[in-house]
């Protein structure tokens, strides 16, 4: 897909999230640089690793929680998310244009650290995104 065109990357500090209708606005600091760039984007993919500590230690789920996208899950484990592992909106509405995977989820999934457990879940999440 990359290849292809259909996915780029682009490494940086997440700084600001905006609703841009079917799409999520982004500004973020690209790595390495003080540039600031703005685009459209249709996916997100956090790749900062381990976020078992909830909101807390993140600037994009602090983000994402202060402008409603997601909220903390009863246990304080990670997000809200439906078993489909789409996160909670502030509202407790699914949110169909986002996913979690993997300990953010331990609140709806619980054990979902171990790379098996993972594995399963983002293939589920891959078959739902590929249709």
């Amino acid at each position: 897909m990359r290849h292809q065109g259909i996915v780029n990357f682009h490494a940086g500090y997440l700084k600001t999230l905006s609703d841009a209708g079917d799409r999520i606005g982004i500004e973020y600091r690209k790595r390495g640089s003080r540039e600031t760039i703005a685009l459209p984007v249709d996916w997100i993919v956090n790749c900062r690793g381990m976020e078992r500590a909830g909101l807390a230690h993140s600037p994009l789920l602090q983000e994402m929680r202060r402008q409603g996208f997601v909220v903390a899950d009863p246990l304080g484990l990670g997000i809200s998310v439906h078993r489909d592992s789409h996160p909670l909106n502030s509202e407790g509405v699914v949110q169909s244009n986002l996913y979690a995977v993997g300990a953010l989820t331990a609140g709806q999934f619980w054990e979902i650290t171990a790379v098996p457990d993972i594995r399963a879940q983002a293939e589920q999440v891959a078959a739902q995104t590929a249709t």
